[in-house]
């Protein structure tokens, strides 16, 4: 019992410093310690893994642990073990990402291009108003 007790402590412990990494302060949820344990025990992350990806969510404007869940589960996926196998999973989203924001289609591993993927036309609009004139401004 003795030893739950102080798996349970430290436990709350680990998702207090997550939370603080997304900046989100106050007591830990429920919903919040089941989501951390999904990744330590269900998953295998370790908490240095956990934090990286806490970490990938505040460059992003709405930081979270549904957003780092996402992220977690993505490098579930593709096998990420350590902190190592992470930092390349986010050189490739990054390169990923990259590619699309700069309007060059994303291939499929078959070589195709993604349908919701191809390149799109940037709409930028101009304001030729004189805000000079509106404003009264000599």
């Amino acid at each position: 019992m003795i030893s739950f007790m102080n798996e349970l402590d430290w436990v709350l412990y680990k998702v207090m410093e997550v939370k603080k990494c997304v900046g989100q302060y106050g007591g830990v949820t429920r919903p919040q310690r089941e989501m951390y344990l999904k990744w330590q025990n269900q998953w295998k992350f370790g908490h240095e893994v956990i934090m990286r990806a806490a970490e990938e969510t505040v460059r992003t404007n709405c930081p979270s642990f549904k957003y780092i869940d996402r992220i977690l589960e993505d490098w579930a996926q593709k096998g990420v073990k350590n902190l190592e196998g992470a930092q390349k999973a986010i050189e490739e989203h990054d390169r990923q990402k990259g590619q699309a924001l700069h309007g060059a289609p994303l291939q499929s591993e078959s070589g195709s291009v993604t349908g919701a993927r191809q390149r799109k036309k940037r709409i930028n609009h101009v304001d030729n108003r004189d805000w000079e004139k509106i404003l009264g401004v000599d």
